[in-house]
């Protein structure tokens, strides 16, 4: 199914192999039957292979979703994201959904 969704080999591995590994299928499905358009989904795992980037780099890991999840939102209220506001938001309202 990524295959389909994702056209870069390199998001595909860094989502299958990284922290939300264990969700990714599951979670492209739900956006599939939800009615998302292939491009919002591509964009939503996207943003969550960044997510799980940015959790793997601050030293957390998979069963620190939550406690990963509260320092994300805090560090985006620190960073300037005037220059990228769009990739910011969506990235924060998918971690949110």
């Amino acid at each position: 199914m990524l295959e389909d969704l994702l056209k870069s080999p390199v998001t595909r591995r860094r989502l299958c192999t990284g922290l939300v590994a264990d969700h990714i299928e599951a979670f492209a499905d739900w956006l599939q039957r939800h009615g998302y358009t292939p491009i919002t989904i591509e964009l939503r795992l996207r943003s969550l292979v960044a997510w799980a980037d940015w959790l793997q780099t601050a030293g957390f890991t998979a069963n620190d979703y939550l406690s990963g999840f509260e320092a994300f939102k805090a560090a985006l209220g620190r960073e300037r994201v005037s220059d990228e506001p769009v990739i910011m938001q969506s990235r924060l309202a998918m971690i949110e959904r």
